[in-house]
């Protein structure tokens, strides 16, 4: 760690001798592990350790940013020898020399308005680190997986495959504006998909910084459990439906939302969020807010890609949009404060949270007479990003509801609506709020089940 730390600084001042105006370094030493498992047999087992250090570099408004990979070899408690961090500079040089001399071929951004200036004070974030992770044994690892599995298939799957992935790192910034914050993360990913045939399948996810809060049997358990409901579905209908919504098929909508909250998406014209401060944009019931401070939360920092200490922000409170997310830059053009997101190009959203209700999701699916209950989707696409138009195709166990009961399952369905009206639409939220990552899930959410009424349900047209 010590060794990384130097490269940056190392960097850092030369960036600055060659007469950059901005410079950020973000450099982080990794060390993870993927299990894969096929039909309820570990398939592969694969470690990596990775080392790197991005370069964020400003002259004369022109901006550039780059990396270099595997500038230290080993993993983060080995000992680098001086050999090593010799020809590693000399990696970190032919990069600045790269650097500097292609930056003054491009163009000048003439609304970039500068990093923010330091020094911070940052508070820790609780359980965003934990070394059992880092130092969990291979066959622990592979204990936690068959112990999903083995949770599956008392529910009834047959089968089952996912992955397991275990993730920790060293990260460092520094920027020319006196900003220096050094920090540990560590993550655990655990996905399952249980099947009974072709046609049944359930899926689940736990996603943890802890190794004490990862739930790998509840995660098999729910899989089983909707595989087993799915048996035997009959192709659905078009029409409108009340809809019940699991956390992992919600994720994949609230991560677009935390996006679309982006001030650089309201300038590129991909947000459905377009001059929406002060206006109803949901139902009242509806609170959602960024908070890059949540003790353990997946994506949660003590600071953002420039330096500034993270905070909760909201985006909409009881139905009403509140606040876009800006970095330095971003906030400076528009005359307001930056939110602490930065992405030093576009603001991002760190942990997008949608406030829990009091029902149960037993409950939710009570207050139904005709719908539907979906537990998972993927291929969502928007036909216009600008007024939210969007379909999406849920997989994996979907559900006819009618008179509160659960009566059979469906297939062959699709989900087409307006981001703004399904929010608006929004009628009742669980108590059961959770974390979800996924691959159709761009950074970290956290949802509960949720009722919305009157979804657009359509068949695909092949």
């Amino acid at each position: 760690m010590k060794s990384i730390l130097e490269l940056s600084r190392y960097a850092l001042k030369e960036f600055k001798k060659r007469g950059a105006d901005d410079v950020v370094i973000n450099a982080s030493i990794s060390s993870g592990s993927q299990i894969k498992f096929v039909n309820n047999k570990i398939a592969k087992i694969e470690l990596e350790s990775l080392s790197g250090i991005s370069f964020f570099v400003v002259k004369d408004k022109k901006i550039l940013s780059t990396s270099v990979k595997d500038v230290i070899a080993g993993t983060v408690d080995d000992v680098i020898e001086h050999s090593q961090i010799n020809t590693s500079k000399k990696k970190i040089d032919d990069s600045i020399n790269k650097t500097m001399k292609f930056i003054e071929t491009i163009q000048p951004k003439k609304d970039y308005y500068g990093l923010a200036k330091g020094p911070f004070k940052y508070k820790n974030i609780e359980n965003t680190y934990d070394k059992k992770i880092e130092e969990l044994s291979g066959k622990n690892k592979i204990d936690l997986v068959l112990k999903g599995i083995s949770a599956a298939q008392k529910e009834g799957a047959k089968r089952c495959s996912g992955i397991f992935e275990t993730n920790s790192s060293k990260n460092i910034l520094l920027t020319s504006n006196n900003v220096e914050n050094i920090s540990n993360e560590s993550s655990a990913y655990f996905s399952i998909r249980s099947f009974l045939d072709a046609g049944a399948s359930g899926h689940m996810t736990s996603t943890e910084c802890t190794l004490r809060k990862l739930d790998v049997e509840n995660a098999g358990k729910f899989s089983g459990k909707i595989a087993a409901m799915a048996r035997n579905p009959v192709k659905g209908d078009s029409g409108k439906y009340d809809v019940v919504f699991a956390p992992l098929a919600f994720g994949v909508l609230l991560s677009n939302i935390g996006g679309s909250a982006s001030m650089f998406d309201v300038e590129a014209g991909v947000s459905f969020f377009g001059d929406s401060v002060g206006k109803q944009v949901a139902s009242p019931k509806i609170t959602i807010y960024d908070d890059g401070t949540l003790p353990g939360g997946l994506s949660s920092s003590e600071c953002d890609a420039e330096g500034v200490p993270t905070q909760r922000t909201p985006i909409i409170q009881n139905g009403i949009f509140k606040n876009y997310l800006y970095n330095t830059s971003m906030a400076a053009k528009y005359k307001t404060k930056t939110t602490g997101n930065a992405g030093l190009i576009s603001p991002t959203a760190w942990n997008t949270i949608l406030e829990g209700g009091k029902s149960t999701p037993e409950q939710l699916i009570k207050q139904i007479q005709n719908g539907l209950y979906i537990t998972n989707v993927w291929y969502m696409r928007f036909q216009n990003y600008v007024t939210g138009d969007f379909s999406v195709i849920p997989r994996d166990g979907i559900f006819y509801i009618k008179n509160g009961k659960i009566k059979h399952p469906v297939k062959n369905i699709r989900v087409k609506e307006n981001m703004i009206n399904l929010l608006k639409n929004v009628k009742d939220l669980g108590n059961d709020s959770r974390q979800m990552y996924g691959w159709e899930i761009d950074g970290s959410v956290i949802t509960p089940h949720l009722l919305v009424k009157d979804v657009t349900i359509t068949k695909p047209t092949k």
